[in-house]
């Protein structure tokens, strides 16, 4: 409702002081900047803001009265009206995800008070789906029980992809092709769930392969039971098969915790074992995206811990790891890179469960799987160079490796380049160990093809 009793005015009046009057809540008194003369145009233009601002602080029905209280003195009497509650929700531009996918990130009630701060909250939560390429500011509107409605306009990104990387190795003088096939479902029938299998072609002949199922929002609460199992063959004698089950806690919109229990078998002529665990992690991504990528930290810890037994022996086995990046960007330029640590804290180092490093995940310049870490800390600065997504970058990764026979000190540095185009990303990169070597070409690509 507005009302204005300024028909009297015959030209503009200037205006020394204005203010609101009336219940709670008040909007901001920087509104009232909009008026520095009295006229029309500018009385119209303080009503649309201040009911615009009630209306975001979920006051549909506020109303307005402006009045001169002197001679250059202009107050805006205001009435809230009721705090109307949420009705539900609204979407424009889904096309295979289900709305319910979306209405149960909301940590609010439908019924209860609109709050526009749980609204934006929720919104946040919707920009970090995978499967959610954009999300709009969003609108209001009265639903058809007198209450607020909000209409929420999205992009829907691609629910999956398809990628593949491969590398040039040399060991023992030849050449040979390692390759990794990994289809990632992140959407799976529109209902947010997510299935991934991955096939690795090692460089003695064997294949890994992994396979991850995640069913979120157990019983409407933002708990999540991931299920996974993986074979790796370490080298020609070896053969490793795990299973998990574990179950995720979203606290919030960048913090998860995880917990979960597991067993590892490790197959070897006269030496097989076994390893049965309980885990627990913490997930830690504050920041956001940005036209030139992710910006802010993405962290995660994770511990595993248990009896490994043997024909011969059995105790306690404890590992940990830590997976960290941080990028920052200054107009086209960025930095950022990577922390990865980890390794073997208490019992025997089992030579199926150390920690295979080198390649374009861990250390570039080296071939895949060059090392056979204990414990092991390694760092990847990067600078980067773009206005978008699409960056060239310069690289180099120090590590300091524990092995069974020693510690390793190996580094490399080099360049590439990591961008999209269309349904397509491609990170192209070549780097050369510090001490001699070859050079080490990488490459992977990511297909966006459902």
């Amino acid at each position: 409702m507005i009302s204005s009793p300024l028909g009297f005015l015959l030209a503009a009046s200037l205006v020394s002081s204005a203010s609101f009057t009336g219940s709670p809540p008040l909007p901001p008194p920087e509104l009232l900047e909009i008026v520095s003369t009295v006229d029309d145009s500018t009385v119209t233009a303080l009503q649309d803001a201040v009911l615009g601002w009630f209306l975001q602080q979920g006051y549909p029905f506020a109303s307005i009265g402006c009045y001169m209280a002197s001679e250059d003195s202009l107050t805006a009497a205001l009435v809230p009206g009721r705090h109307a509650t949420l009705e539900g929700f609204r979407f424009e531009g889904l096309d295979g995800t289900r709305p319910n996918t979306l209405v149960r990130l909301f940590r609010g009630e439908t019924g209860a008070p609109y709050d526009p701060e749980v609204v934006e909250q929720w919104r946040a939560r919707l920009a970090r789906l995978p499967y959610i390429s954009w999300v709009g500011p969003g609108e209001l509107m009265l639903g058809p029980g007198g209450n607020l409605v909000v209409v929420q306009r999205v992009i829907e990104g691609p629910s999956g992809s398809f990628s593949a990387s491969l590398g040039v190795s040399g060991r023992g003088g030849s050449d040979e092709m390692e390759g990794e096939g990994l289809l990632d479902v992140t959407n799976l029938l529109g209902t947010g769930r997510e299935l991934a299998i991955s096939i690795e072609k090692s460089g003695w002949g064997g294949t890994d392969a992994s396979f991850r199922y995640l069913e979120p929002w157990i019983a409407g609460q933002p708990l999540s039971i991931q299920l996974s199992a993986m074979q790796e063959v370490p080298d020609s004698a070896w053969l490793n098969r795990e299973a998990e089950i574990a179950a995720i806690w979203d606290v919030n919109a960048s913090l998860s915790v995880t917990t979960g229990a597991g067993k590892w078998w490790g197959f070897s002529p006269g030496a097989d074992r076994t390893f049965s665990y309980g885990l627990a992690a913490i997930g830690f991504q504050p920041g956001g995206p940005t036209p030139m990528g992710w910006e802010g930290l993405d962290a995660s810890l994770s511990g595993r811990a248990g009896t490994s037994s043997g024909p011969d022996s059995s105790g306690t086995l404890a590992q940990a790891a830590l997976v960290s990046r941080i990028d920052v960007f200054e107009g086209p330029v960025g930095f950022g890179g990577e922390v990865l640590a980890g390794g073997i804290l208490e019992g025997d180092a089992l030579y199926a469960r150390l920690t295979r490093l080198g390649g374009q995940e861990t250390l570039r310049g080296f071939a895949e799987n060059s090392f056979r870490a204990v414990r092991y800390v390694i760092a990847r600065p990067e600078v980067s160079l773009g206005e978008t997504a699409t960056r060239l970058y310069a690289f180099c990764d120090v590590g300091f490796i524990e092995e069974t026979g020693g510690t390793r000190r190996p580094a490399g540095a080099g360049g590439g380049l990591r961008g999209s185009a269309g349904g397509f990303r491609v990170d192209a990169a070549v780097g050369v160990p510090f001490g001699g070597g070859p050079a080490r070409f990488y490459l992977s690509a990511v297909a966006e093809i459902l």
